[in-house]
């Protein structure tokens, strides 16, 4: 089941951010994961295995288990890190964007699926 159905997709759309808003909550559950996962690319060398790996689990490690919107928060604070780094590559290259697609497309997919039957593990 999906957490959003079309009439969501619709209503953000159609939604005049210039409107009064219907209310306010409060994000500070939110900026601490953030600013938590900022810390975590801090900490990223991308060059580096065991440096990814670990990059992983402290993001997962952001999630609180015990209530249901830590996973959103993440999700979300992610998202916002994926489209900013996404629009960066656009600013360097017009056609980032469909250039990475397209190697997630016909590299990195066909490379999960082949190997996503015999991943190894370490305890």
């Amino acid at each position: 089941m999906e957490f959003f159905d079309e009439k969501d997709f619709e209503k953000i759309i159609e939604q005049d951010f210039d409107d009064i808003p219907d209310g306010v909550i409060d994000g500070t559950d939110y900026i601490n994961t953030f600013e938590g996962i900022v810390n975590d690319l801090s900490m990223l060398n991308l060059n580096d295995d065991k440096s990814r790996i670990l990059f992983m689990m402290r993001i997962i490690n952001h999630v609180d288990f015990s209530e249901e919107e830590s996973v959103y928060q993440v999700i979300s604070a992610l998202c916002y890190h994926i489209i900013s780094l996404l629009g960066i590559g656009e600013q360097i290259t017009d056609d980032f964007m469909t250039h990475y697609v397209d190697i997630l497309y016909s590299e990195t997919i066909p490379s999960l699926k082949t190997e996503s039957g015999g991943m190894p593990y370490w305890n």
